[in-house]
């Protein structure tokens, strides 16, 4: 299958080894042009000469330290220099070191900050100006497993990815009307480096597929995501894990409810109910003031005025919350039919 990355141009950072390696070459096994960076200049330029043979694509290896803002501009300087152009960016950077909370001073916590979340702002922002409006232009970030389901002692990696899969689906949001796409990808246990020194192989047996992950899986599903052939992914992060994570995601949560809200509005109004159209449009009410109403039993009170009269209590059943963390009750049930 053609994925028609032919002629692209991919920025991959952290190139030289392990993931990002994976990434550049599945790239330009595809047919795309390259930008690599990391910050062994010797390791950098082999992988770049492994590259070029593999594939006969061009491939510019730039020495980079992400947390340096300098060096990150140059990075991007250099690669639009060269090919005029930046279709696709893949943020990737090495995790930050593990231990419990009280290993960690205010010090290993701004490294953390700007090596796995600094980094990406930073990287994006710079790549931004460059990347295509045609349709193909990805951003995409390596994050971790441990945005879907935290890792013992993984705490500065789960805090400062999880910043990475915020900011990217609100990015999403941002960049979508530009056709450009957002997503993350959260590798599991993939056979580099990094897994065989924490020792986490030993979890192999709890995937479904009972193996660890290749190099070139990992890379492949990236291409996939960089590719024309995923112009309706955005927002999103995908596992890269073997069935790893057994949960099962909630459809949605409150801001979905209140989408659900208006759209039935908007169906009410248009079939000729506006008085309806308008109580379904109400946000829910906030309760104001929480009191007993007998035992065993769950009331609001809401203070409401009207017409100049005083004011007066009306007790309402209280919303309960849902697994989802979503309000319900049958005023809230009403909205989502």
């Amino acid at each position: 299958m053609d994925l028609g990355l032919a002629g692209r141009v991919a920025l991959v950072l952290a190139a030289s080894k392990g993931l990002g390696r994976a990434t550049a070459a599945a790239l330009a096994a595809e047919g795309a042009d390259l930008a690599i960076g990391a910050r062994n200049a010797q390791t950098l330029e082999a992988t770049a000469a492994t590259i070029r043979a593999e594939s006969g694509r061009r491939v510019l290896a730039v020495p980079v330290d992400v947390t340096d803002a300098a060096a990150s501009a140059a990075f991007v300087d250099a690669a639009v220099q060269a090919y005029g152009r930046i279709d696709v960016l893949v943020n990737n950077a090495g995790g930050p070191p593990f231990g419990s909370f009280d290993d960690f001073d205010d010090a290993a916590w701004q490294r953390a900050f700007e090596l796995n979340l600094l980094s990406t702002v930073r990287m994006t922002r710079l790549a931004l100006p460059h990347l295509a409006r045609d349709g193909g232009g990805r951003v995409i970030n390596i994050v971790s497993l441990s945005v879907k389901s935290v890792l013992p002692r993984s705490i500065l990696s789960t805090a400062m990815r999880a910043g990475v899969v915020g900011m990217a689906k609100l990015l999403a949001d941002e960049l979508g009307p530009h056709g450009i796409t957002v997503n993350n990808v959260a590798p599991g246990l993939i056979l580099t480096d990094r897994l065989r020194e924490t020792g986490a192989g030993d979890r192999v047996g709890d995937a479904p597929l009972r193996r660890a992950g290749q190099p070139e899986e990992f890379g492949a599903v990236v291409a996939f995501l960089a590719s024309a052939r995923a112009s309706y992914v955005t927002g999103a992060t995908i596992p890269i894990d073997g069935g790893l994570i057994r949960a099962i995601g909630c459809f949605s949560g409150l801001a979905t409810r209140a989408k659900l809200r208006f759209s039935t509005a908007r169906k009410l109004r248009f079939s000729g109910t506006p008085s309806r159209a308008r109580a379904y449009a109400r946000p829910p009410a906030v309760p104001s003031t929480v009191f007993k109403a007998g035992s065993g039993s769950r009331a609001y009170a809401k203070r409401s005025f009207s017409r100049g009269r005083s004011s007066r209590r009306r007790r309402t059943a209280a919303p309960t919350v849902d697994p989802c963390g979503r309000l319900d009750g049958p005023r809230y049930r009403r909205a989502a039919r």
